[in-house]
């Protein structure tokens, strides 16, 4: 699961709290006299990663993803270090670790046959 960013609404799961943005919302904007600090994840978001270098049937749980982590972790698998991101994607947890074969795995369905059919 990956938990969307916005806070307050969620299912059983209570959101944690996350790294504020840099993007506060005051409260004469958010229609209800208090400010927003968009500092609690929100609802949770089913999430798939789908690659063929990703071990087969891997299932991923008790770690904490966000939206985030998807920019989080193309900027370390193909920039590496790079400083110019917000302290909230500098601390995301990243997908990385997942995307852990030597070799490409063989048993993806050949999509582009199926479809010239």
């Amino acid at each position: 699961m990956v938990y969307d960013e916005h806070g307050g609404i969620y299912d059983h799961v209570a959101p944690p709290a996350c790294i504020p943005d840099q993007f506060p919302a005051a409260a004469s904007d958010t229609g209800t006299g208090m400010p927003f600090l968009f500092d609690r994840l929100g609802v949770r978001v089913p999430a798939i990663l789908i690659s063929p270098w990703v071990p087969k049937g891997t299932v991923v749980s008790g770690r904490t993803f966000e939206h985030a982590s998807i920019p989080a972790t193309v900027t370390k698998q193909f920039l590496g270090s790079y400083a110019q991101r917000t302290a909230r994607e500098i601390a995301a947890d990243t997908f990385v670790d997942l995307i852990s074969l030597d070799v490409m795995r063989q048993d993806c369905p050949d999509l582009i046959s199926r479809l010239a059919a």
